[in-house]
């Protein structure tokens, strides 16, 4: 095949009955029938064609590498991108899905997707960001030589804050959604830039790869509890008293009756991403649950069975302590004692005995502590929150921690009530209870 054809030759060489969807819109890409066309690259399933002269520069747009996303990841190439510094688009097509992304030294400035829901009106309607009214209005006012941010801003119909936000979230979405696709193919056209009226964006290409399996990882975790936009939710008939962070308090406020997850997105205008994570970590608080689903007792699960066991087992140990030291000095006060060891205890830990009671054989509120750890799920900082609240392993490191220093604080009150003899016997007894399983 010859690296230059006219529009004519080329669909006598194609004979495709699809490519008649192409020459049906062959003036959208400005190509007239005597309209010289390059070949930069083939492959058995693409061509790529490029208009001859289209380019002002003397090095054109031409593919550096391509493959199957099945064996060599999105993730991979973006990588790769940044690590060289390459400028250029990468095109990723999965299916009828094609999305792109255009790279200025290794760093994302733009995005673009032919799927519907990728559309900047239809997220900016999503999002709350535009009512329908506004977005359909939009919509009629555009022509061939329009772009529908300028038909926007030009009616009035949104301010500059929230175009741009919304088309740096329409990027960032694109991107995201990006992760997700693991069949189709790829290909990177070094040199090719977004259009000069586009508006370009300096997005960190590291920053986007961490953030994009992040919610990978959490999307796992959220639809499990939260299948799709049309779940509906309401607010738990009994409301647990836990902090909330200030979008979580507002989120709240927003659910009304049965209400369902679109409309939430609507009105609290953080987006989707956002708004499913807030409400899932609402749903495991008990403060919203899925409508329609009947209250039950429910089954523990393993992480929540590990953290009782580890405070059951403390507790047996704090009530054999408290009970010798007790019976040293009858006026000791366990409200006291647990009032003095909290004042002296890290940020983190106060939080673990935020409110918790003591019995009086010593013994700690359980019930609490596990709702402390559920709040601290909800407001501890961002590197904890990684995959949607704390993990199982490191809630379980915070318990022991807090329970071996209460230990610690009660052996050094005993050591200094006991004879050393008594006290000698008594700890052998608390290593022992401490190593059984």
């Amino acid at each position: 095949m010859a690296n230059k054809l006219d529009l004519e030759h080329f669909v006598k060489i194609v004979n495709d009955t699809d490519f008649g969807s192409f020459l049906n819109k062959k003036t959208e890409f400005d190509i007239q029938e005597n309209t010289k066309l390059d070949i930069t690259s083939f492959g058995n399933t693409f061509i790529i064609l490029k208009k001859n002269g289209s380019s002002g520069t003397d090095a054109p747009a031409r593919p550096v590498f391509m493959g199957s996303i099945a064996n060599f990841s999105i993730a991979d190439s973006f990588s790769m991108i940044n690590i060289l510094q390459k400028t250029g688009m990468l095109i990723i097509k999965s299916d009828a899905r094609v999305k792109s992304v255009y790279f200025m030294k290794g760093e994302i400035v733009f995005a673009s997707s032919n799927q519907p829901e990728d559309r900047l009106g239809y997220l900016l309607y999503k999002t709350g960001k535009l009512t329908k009214e506004q977005w359909e209005t939009a919509e009629k006012k555009m022509s061939a030589d329009t772009r529908f941010g300028s038909v926007l801003l030009k009616n009035e119909l949104i301010s500059p804050k929230n175009l741009w936000w919304g088309v740096k979230y329409q990027i960032e979405e694109i991107i995201y959604s990006m992760f997700a696709m693991n069949t189709g193919e790829f290909f990177f056209l070094e040199g090719a830039i977004p259009e000069e009226d586009l508006v370009r964006f300096s997005l960190n290409t590291q920053n986007m790869l961490m953030e994009g399996y992040r919610r990978l990882d959490e999307w796992k975790l959220i639809t499990q509890k939260i299948p799709s936009d049309e779940t509906n939710v309401r607010l738990s008939s009994t409301m647990p008293k836990i902090e909330l962070t200030q979008h979580m308090q507002d989120m709240v406020k927003l659910v009304t009756g049965d209400m369902p997850i679109s409309e939430i997105i609507r009105l609290g205008q953080l987006g989707r991403f956002n708004t499913y994570k807030i409400l899932y970590a609402l749903l495991n608080a008990g403060i919203v649950e899925i409508a329609g689903t009947r209250k039950q007792d429910k089954t523990l699960d393993e992480s929540t069975v590990q953290m009782l066991n580890i405070i059951k087992k403390y507790n047996t140990i704090f009530q054999k302590l408290f009970g010798v030291i007790k019976t040293t000095n009858p006026k000791f006060d366990h409200n006291e004692l647990l009032d003095n060891f909290v004042s002296e205890l890290s940020d983190r830990l106060k939080k673990l005995y935020e409110n918790v009671g003591i019995s009086a054989n010593g013994e700690l509120d359980e019930t609490k502590i596990l709702m402390n750890i559920e709040a601290m799920k909800l407001t501890e900082s961002d590197s904890l929150n990684r995959v949607v609240g704390l993990s199982g392993l490191l809630i379980s490191q915070i318990i022991l921690e807090g329970m071996n220093e209460l230990l610690n604080y009660e052996i050094f009150i005993a050591r200094n009530l006991l004879a050393p003899d008594a006290f000698d016997t008594l700890n052998r007894e608390v290593k022992a209870l401490q190593n059984e399983d």
